[in-house]
């Protein structure tokens, strides 16, 4: 899929729209980076600690501990994401996306998220793969020229 723009309804394509979709990419992430996901978050060395000193509202919720054990077994497709240890999962996303023959490839991140070993992640993956990059100003850049 790639971008395309649109005035009132994403759903419907409108060349000369206001406004820019750019889809949310996805992978499949695997039961073991889960797993380590959540054991990093919980036990990891000061590699793994978010920047930020919040946490996500439904954490203390009641039934928290069961569900996140069940969303580390399901299968469903996760967002490309900078957080934490699923920062890991760039570049074969990024591989996976470009085979696929998508236009686009979107990071997600949120700032509080990210970690010392989320950037180590993104700075590796910038390194292998930005010759074949675009970013977002660039991005506009080039549809507003269209």
């Amino acid at each position: 899929m790639g971008v395309w723009r649109f005035s009132a309804n994403p759903n419907i394509p409108d060349p000369r729209g206001g406004f820019l979709e750019i889809p949310i990419s996805s992978t499949q992430a695997p039961v073991l980076t889960k797993l380590s996901s959540a054991v990093s978050k919980r036990f990891g060395s000061s590699r793994h600690a978010t920047f930020g000193d919040g946490y996500a509202v439904w954490a203390n919720s009641p039934g928290h501990s069961w569900a996140r054990l069940r969303r580390i077994f399901d299968h469903e497709r996760i967002a490309v994401t900078l957080d934490g240890y699923r920062a890991s999962l760039l570049e074969r996303a990024y591989h996976d996306h470009a085979n696929q023959g998508h236009e686009t490839f979107t990071i997600m991140g949120h700032p509080k998220a990210l970690t010392p070993f989320s950037l180590d992640c993104l700075d590796g993956f910038l390194d292998r793969c930005a010759p074949r990059t675009v970013t977002f100003p660039q991005l506009l850049k080039h549809f507003q020229a269209s």
